[in-house]
């Protein structure tokens, strides 16, 4: 696919750092020349070249992420990375139009996506189907790219350290915290060179700054509209008159506001708030890909079949101390799940069958961790972390299993709660050489209480 893709902001800074050149490289010729001096010949390797290669970690940049603007979601830049790629949760290709970040092939239900370090799990909100697969994007996509500061992507087996849903690895989405006064207007806009794929549109704002000495501000706002692929777009491909759809168009709107209090030289305070919905438009899909009549005219319609809203609320704290430094939160999350309703069972499994019947999946998370780290030296210097996390799930479903199975059916509530404790340490062995050693002990709902151990050199 060929796009063409414009990003307005910055552009005036670029032309002036590039029109200094020429009289800086001709300045410093000048003194070489005047001195007499030659220098040897120098191969110089950029050290975030050597982080990304690095065993377990990969690091994305504001500066990666300006060179390579995103369309959809970000997503698209983390594939990049080494042990990264966009798959379904099965290998039966079921939604492959909705591909998720998969670490090191253990499918997306175990790569957990962090915002600022917390968990986001608004994609648990939506029911799978018999093999496992969601009808979702995921939670890639619930910060615009251009308020991103960076992204680190953890391949290795960080279950140990970020409890469930992290055994393929970590994607921590660090967004930007402005300590002087700014005022930001960024818009972008993607033409693809096949008028049968959907083009983006974007605008976002961000206003930060100090109130005083002890407390600042971020207040952020944005849109996006991305179209979505012709319905037929894949019918030259396909054997018969079923041709799988191709992917579906989002609209998405976001607000955030945080509040940053530092209560002394070594404490401080954060409130995070924000709301985001995200709504598709329809471009065919079905698990199956066995369009209906229905299906191919909502798609023919453009129709929003469903709609996504996540709310969520944090309260950081970070310490540092003579002994280490801590940073702990609690969070509460809630995504409000809303779409037509689809077959459960047999050839019409996954496919809409109704244009007026919605149904709604109301999910709550409880989230709070702490986590010290305490560097010391035992033989060796080392740091020593000790953390504890609870998470509590609170589903409301108003999903209809199956005709006639249960009179007045009108929803079903399930909660589950989960407790964790663990223990990390990092070994420096040698200026090159970090061993580091995990255990951690997880108690869940219905289920014994599981010890992981582990064992990693995260650096070569």
């Amino acid at each position: 696919m060929k796009t063409h893709s414009v990003t307005l902001g910055g552009c005036l800074t670029a032309l002036v750092l590039v029109s200094a050149l020429p009289a800086y490289a001709q300045e410093q010729q000048d003194i070489l020349l005047d001195e007499g001096t030659i220098l040897d010949m120098l191969v110089v390797q950029a050290a975030s070249d050597e982080l990304r290669q690095a065993l377990g970690v990969s690091n994305i940049t504001s500066e990666d992420l300006l060179n390579r603007p995103v369309a959809r979601d970000i997503s698209e830049i983390v594939r990049t990375m080494p042990g990264v790629n966009l798959s379904g949760n099965t290998s039966t290709g079921q939604r492959g139009n909705q591909r998720q970040i998969d670490l090191r092939g253990m499918g997306p239900e175990n790569t957990l996506i962090l915002i600022d370090g917390r968990p986001v799990l608004s994609r648990n909100a939506v029911r799978p189907g018999r093999r496992g697969e969601r009808d979702t994007r995921g939670d890639a996509g619930w910060i615009p790219p251009e308020l991103i500061e960076r992204i680190e992507v953890i391949r290795g087996p960080a279950a140990a350290r970020y409890g469930s849903g992290a055994a393929g690895g970590v994607v921590n989405i660090i967004t930007r915290q402005p300590e002087q006064l700014t005022m930001q207007v960024s818009t972008f806009l993607q033409i693809p060179e096949d008028s049968d794929e959907g083009g983006s549109r974007r605008v976002n704002a961000l206003l930060a700054g100090p109130v005083n000495d002890m407390l600042t501000y971020r207040l952020t706002a944005g849109a996006s509209w991305t179209d979505p692929d012709s319905p037929d777009i894949n019918e030259e491909a396909a054997e018969d008159e079923d041709a799988p759809a191709g992917r579906e168009g989002v609209v998405t709107y976001d607000f955030g506001a945080l509040w940053s209090a530092q209560l002394d030289a070594n404490h401080s305070v954060d409130l995070d708030v924000s709301w985001s919905r995200q709504s598709n438009i329809f471009a065919g899909d079905t698990l199956l890909s066995s369009p209906t009549d229905l299906t191919d005219a909502l798609a023919e319609d453009g129709a929003e079949t469903n709609t996504m809203e996540r709310t969520s609320v944090a309260l950081t704290h970070s310490g540092t101390y003579d002994f280490g430094v801590s940073e702990s939160f609690i969070q509460w999350e809630n995504t409000f799940n809303r779409r037509l309703s689809e077959g459960t069972a047999g050839g019409g499994e996954g496919a809409i069958n109704t244009e007026e019947d919605y149904r709604v999946g109301i999910l709550d998370n409880i989230i709070a961790k702490t986590e010290w780290d305490i560097p010391l030296f035992v033989l060796r210097d080392q740091t020593i972390t000790l953390g504890a996390e609870y998470r509590g799930e609170f589903l409301e479903s108003y999903t209809e299993l199956a005709d006639g199975t249960i009179e007045d059916f009108e929803g079903r509530y399930q909660e589950a709660h989960m407790l964790g404790l663990y223990v990390e340490d990092n070994i420096l062995v040698t200026d090159q050489l970090t061993v580091t050693q995990a255990c951690a002990w997880t108690s869940m709902t219905a289920s014994a209480p599981t010890i992981r151990p582990a064992s990693m050199s995260p650096t070569p």
